[in-house]
């Protein structure tokens, strides 16, 4: 059974079946090819094996029917008990379900791409200490795979799940088939030139990840050397006073005995709009800037396969009584808190049902990204006062104790704040969808309870058409309202706002950067394939494209000018070094120059995993002098590559049995004395 990674302490007793139970799926898989191929290599136990009147594939397909139902038949089968136990016991008693059990057993048929994997290390004619564990590298990335794709909030999930398990697979099968069939019994001397698309694919895509993982060793070995030496003295931050005033704020972060929390203490001030924005200010006595407000885009947790329940944004009540969880039909479900077990509620638009089966699985809330604070419960341990919901398309007000569910915001957006006061009871409400922002007030009665619905904004703000929204920040002063970006970004934008939401400036300032500790990568830029930060960058721009109100967490794109030239450069001189390498390379294991240039081109892409994939599946050729030119010969060539000479044969004597397989250009007559013998 699959517990959510946001579910935190909640419910105990849902633990992850996919983490505990795929590194003995992998073991398993393991140790089942190993134990049917190992024993195989042997001459002896070879040479009857494949001397049967039967033909190799046919004898691989039998042993593999037999791993491959003794595998599943130990991982499918605990898995569908699992499964029907979970289905009696929730959602009633804890949040499980059945469907959770899918995601593992998804798992055990992607492990079994090892089993196959095994057998393809096994048989492939390389070291041991070399190359010849690239296929089981590939084969472990495969539950990799999977396990991403199920965490897919997509509706497409199960076709994603479908592909995947068939290309991971299919190429590792392919693999494993190719090698005992033409390889298993072969010197890697003597192996054939050709290989077939699977076992090319399959060790490029190997030698990726390994190239990978080197990358990402040095870009941690860097950041920890960077870390060593880095000590940020202050932090910065853009704030804003009472007169909407912009001001950069440092300030260092200090342990607050009366309210048993950690403080920021301000330590200098910076006047933006001074001629001299670097020249700190000492902090009035008493100074306090003015509250901000996140409105950064808001993410509901979407359902997937490995998590169809997770803890709700729902800030529980102090005592906490309830455990807020939401599930796939966007039902939100409250266990009991002290026992961590037993539902008492569920809510959905229809209302505050006592069960699961009562409130039915019809339209629940289109994701819930946030609540107001609940401080006191009833009796019963209910909310004291209305609990506020956001979802994607409003607010709701939710009365549990008398069991009523109301709609006071109907109002697509993309992020929204609370504004409460000094008991915590919600005075307002920002909301941001695109580049608009509208502010409702949320009048209270003596209960603290909403005393009508929200129907028209006191203010709508509307930011500026030339830029990229991903979150801002606002202040309201006693004149209007200030709206100004991150303090990380750079420069700082402030927007200033009337009481009536007409804008009146729109300023940029120059600001202290917030420290932040910089690692280069250049050493992983080094080594990494290039068609993965080209992946990257092709993926940002078409979120810019279809984007163009907001900003996601960008890796590259982004990047200033001397950045981004910095990074092309590497990735350019990179590309060449392997191409250059790999075209020499290809030319040292005796390739055709058509395969030649393919392998050049194949580097363009994948760097240095292109030469590590030729290393591994083209052994090096055994050379020997040449009696007429006296230089280094192939010995499996019938001519000479650098003056055509052919061998220099034993003398025929007449009394061969065999058809010789030389061509007639370097057959020799029968002598007159052998011919007289």
């Amino acid at each position: 059974m699959s517990r959510p990674h946001d579910v935190g302490d909640a419910v105990p007793y849902a633990f992850t079946a996919i983490q505990l139970a795929t590194p003995l799926f992998i073991l398993l898989a393991l140790a089942l090819g190993l134990s049917q191929s190992i024993p195989d290599s042997r001459p002896d136990v070879r040479a009857h094996l494949l001397h049967r009147p039967i033909s190799r594939r046919q004898i691989f397909a039998a042993k593999t029917i037999t791993g491959a139902a003794l595998y599943l038949f130990a991982t499918l089968l605990p898995l569908g008990v699992m499964a029907i136990w979970l289905s009696s016991v929730g959602p009633e008693r804890i949040p499980v379900t059945g469907q959770q059990v899918v995601p593992a057993m998804a798992m055990a048929v992607a492990c079994f791409a090892c089993y196959m994997g095994a057998q393809w290390t096994v048989y492939r004619p390389a070291k041991w200490f070399g190359t010849r564990l690239l296929p089981l590298v590939f084969t472990a990335v495969v539950p990799l795979v999977v396990f991403a794709v199920c965490n897919l909030p997509s509706a497409f999930v199960w076709l994603c799940l479908l592909v995947a398990l068939a290309v991971g697979l299919g190429i590792s099968t392919a693999g494993a088939v190719h090698a005992f069939v033409n390889l298993a019994d072969l010197p890697a001397a003597s192996s054939p030139r050709q290989r077939s698309p699977a076992t090319v694919v399959g060790i490029l895509i190997g030698s990726s990840l390994v190239m990978l993982f080197v990358g990402l060793g040095l870009i941690l070995w860097e950041e920890r050397s960077a870390s060593r030496s880095w000590d940020p003295q202050a932090s910065y931050a853009t704030v804003v006073d009472h007169s909407g005033k912009p001001y950069q704020m440092q300030f260092e972060y200090e342990w607050s005995q009366k309210q048993l929390e950690t403080i920021q203490v301000p330590q200098a001030l910076y006047d933006l709009r001074s001629g001299q924005p670097r020249q700190p200010l000492p902090v009035p006595k008493d100074w306090q800037p003015m509250p901000e407000y996140n409105l950064w885009a808001s993410r509901a947790s979407q359902p997937s396969l490995t998590s169809p329940y997770h803890r709700a944004p729902v800030v529980p009540i102090v005592p906490r009584r309830l455990e807020f969880v939401s599930d796939s039909w966007g039902r939100l479900l409250c266990y009991d808190a002290k026992s961590r077990q037993n539902l008492r509620y569920v809510i959905t638009p229809a209302g505050v049902f006592d069960s699961a089966s009562a409130a039915g699985y019809d339209a629940g809330f289109s994701g819930i990204v946030g609540s107001n604070n609940l401080l006191q419960a009833t009796q019963d341990d209910a909310p004291a006062s209305p609990l506020l919901l956001a979802d994607s398309q409003g607010v709701q007000r939710i009365d549990i104790a008398a069991g009523t569910v109301r709609r006071i915001l109907n109002a697509p957006h993309e992020s929204f704040a609370f504004v409460q006061n000094d008991v915590k009871q919600v005075e307002r409400i920002w909301i941001r969808n695109g580049k608009q922002i509208s502010g409702y007030d949320l009048p209270q009665d003596d209960q603290g309870a909403a005393t009508r619905d929200l129907v028209q904004p006191f203010v709508s703000l509307t930011l500026p058409d030339d830029g990229r929204w991903q979150g801002v920040e606002i202040s309201a002063f006693d004149n209007g309202y200030v709206v100004h970006t991150p303090s990380y970004q750079q420069p700082a934008r402030f927007i200033s706002f009337d009481l009536q939401g007409t804008q009146i400036s729109d300023e940029r300032f120059p600001v202290i950067p917030h420290p932040a500790l910089q690692v280069d990568g250049n050493f992983m830029l080094a080594v990494i394939p290039p068609i993965l930060p080209a992946g990257v960058l092709a993926g940002e721009a078409v979120w810019v494209a279809t984007h163009p109100d907001h900003t996601p967490p960008m890796l590259l794109w982004d990047s200033d000018r001397a950045t981004a030239t910095r990074l092309l450069a590497i990735l350019a001189i990179n590309a060449f070094l392997a191409m250059a390498a790999t075209f020499w390379l290809t030319g040292r294991r005796g390739l055709a120059i058509g395969s030649r240039l393919s392998w050049t081109i194949t580097a363009m892409l994948f760097s240095w995993s292109a030469a590590l994939a030729v290393l591994a599946l083209y052994p090096r050729i055994v050379r020997q002098r040449c009696g007429a030119c006296e230089q280094a010969r192939r010995i499996d060539g019938d001519h000479c590559e650098h003056c055509g000479a052919c061998w220099e044969p034993e003398d025929r004597e007449g009394i061969e049995i065999f058809d010789t397989d030389e061509p007639a250009s370097c057959q020799r007559p029968v002598s007159d004395q052998a011919a007289i013998s």
